[in-house]
């Protein structure tokens, strides 16, 4: 358990939920996970959630100074992991199970 309290990994999908709307499970859940937690990321998993978050369609939702402010919020709390290349050779290209591993989980 890190100093912040437990590790937490939250789907992409659910971070960017939780960041556009102010109500709701994911917005609940991605609050609490920074009050209560600690949000664990690799470099792939951050990377793939600033990828989505800056894609033109979330414009009017969030500005680019405000993705900016909340990824750097985000960077700044989380606990980073380094994922093993034995890991790496069987996940995809965001750190998720290959599917042609079955068996992998």
């Amino acid at each position: 358990m890190s100093p912040r309290g437990p590790g937490v990994v939250i789907d992409t999908n659910v971070w960017i939920s939780g960041l556009l709307t102010q109500t709701g499970y994911p917005a609940q859940l991605t609050r609490q996970a920074v009050r209560r937690g600690q949000p664990v990321f690799s470099a792939a998993t951050f990377a793939e959630l600033k990828e989505r978050l800056w894609r033109p369609k979330f414009d009017r939702y969030l500005t680019l100074e405000q993705r900016k402010a909340l990824l750097g919020d985000i960077e700044s709390i989380a606990l980073w992991i380094d994922v093993s290349p034995a890991i790496a050779a069987n996940t995809g290209s965001y750190g998720e199970p290959s599917s042609r591993h079955t068996g992998f989980l």
